[in-house]
């Protein structure tokens, strides 16, 4: 069996570590060139998804959204943004492997009332190693959803837990904005 230090495996042939692929079953050893087969299926690997915008770009988001046709009339101009906080969340993302293709499972890592956030798309391509040392791990929302429990969850929906092909944890990033409209604050 292989061992699994981190984001590297450990050659069963020459014993030389290797980076793990992100979404890739089969690597070649770099330094015997064997080919290292990889099962995921109990290995729980820790991803993080940069930020692609800044707060100034979020805040410009929130705007248009309020100059849109569904919001109240001059929201953009009328309203004050009071308060912007940056976070990342913690979601449980499952992939399996069924005949008919693989199919994403998300689930939220800890409690929040944005029930469409099962709904977010992360494209795999997007997923990064988190690496303690690159982040203000202040910034990170820690997950109160056990792993055991997300599980579960699958396992009530109707997904096979055989066909678990990866589990991972992944932080997403946030932007969550407070502006006050009519003496009121809305989030």
């Amino acid at each position: 069996m292989n061992e699994l230090t981190s984001s590297k495996i450990v050659c069963p042939q020459c014993a030389g570590e290797n980076e793990v692929p992100i979404d890739e079953k089969f690597t070649e050893c770099v330094f015997c060139g064997s080919a290292i087969y990889i099962d995921k299926k109990k290995i729980v690997s820790h991803f993080v998804i940069n930020s692609n915008f800044k707060k100034e770009e979020a805040e410009g988001n929130l705007r248009r959204w309020m100059a849109g046709n569904f919001q109240v009339k001059d929201l953009d101009h009328l309203a004050q943004v009071s308060q912007t906080s940056f976070y990342y969340f913690p979601m449980w993302y499952f992939k399996t492997d069924k005949t008919s293709g693989e199919t994403i499972y998300l689930q939220p890592a800890t409690s929040t009332s944005i029930s469409e956030i099962k709904k977010i798309n992360i494209p795999a391509g997007n997923l990064k190693v988190y690496h303690k040392k690159e982040f203000n791990e202040s910034e990170f929302i820690s997950p109160d959803v056990l792993f055991d429990s997300a599980q579960s969850w699958l396992k009530d929906t109707g997904v096979n837990l055989e066909s678990v092909s990866t589990s991972n944890l992944v932080h997403i990033p946030f932007y969550q904005l407070y502006y006050n409209f009519n003496n009121k604050q809305y989030t």
